[in-house]
């Protein structure tokens, strides 16, 4: 009798340490929503543009983003941007930027970007004759460089441009019109 009483005992102290465990990851998950939540903090995007590889290989670029103030003066934004297909090539890029910001007025924001992306190339010239510098499909990394600049038009709207260069030698140039949280 007298070990059943002490099992009945080490499982009610387990039950209570999950309890305890599953509340305060309630506790982290709603504090962190209400932190992206949180107005002028959390901005989410669509992004139409160009992306220009040469003078001779170029295509429309369309975009998503989401943008998450870490500090006053520094935001990730992590995007995906499909490049539509244009002379037997098409390309989609998950990147990862950083932006420092540069508050000019309340409603006039410049930022350098910096980051590194994911991209993914599908061409139908195995050659390498039209694109020499992809011999071949696949995917690669590269890191991102660029310039970029947001107004506000309200609380909850803004418009923005940016633009990227990528050490696979690209060119984006995205027009941004965001909703913020």
């Amino acid at each position: 009798m007298q070990d059943n009483y002490f099992l009945f005992n080490d499982n009610m102290k387990k039950k209570k340490s999950m309890k305890r465990i599953t509340l305060l990851l309630m506790y982290i998950i709603v504090s962190i929503a209400v932190g992206y939540a949180q107005k002028g903090h959390f901005s989410t995007g669509a992004n139409l543009g160009y992306a220009l590889y040469s003078p001779e290989r170029h295509s429309v670029a369309a975009a998503v983003d989401v943008r998450y103030n870490i500090l006053s003066t520094l935001r990730l934004s992590p995007s995906f941007t499909y490049v539509i297909k244009n002379n037997n090539l098409q390309t989609w890029y998950a990147a990862m930027d950083v932006h420092y910001l540069f508050n000019l007025t309340d409603l006039v924001t410049l930022y350098p970007i910096g980051g590194i992306t994911f991209s993914n190339w599908d061409s139908e010239d195995p050659t390498g004759i039209l694109i020499p510098e992809r011999r071949h499909d696949g995917t690669w990394w590269s890191l991102n460089i660029g310039a970029g600049a947001e107004t506000r038009l309200s609380d909850h709207f803004s418009v923005g441009l940016d633009i990227k260069y990528n050490t696979i030698e690209e060119t984006l140039f995205l027009m941004r019109v965001a909703y913020h949280f």
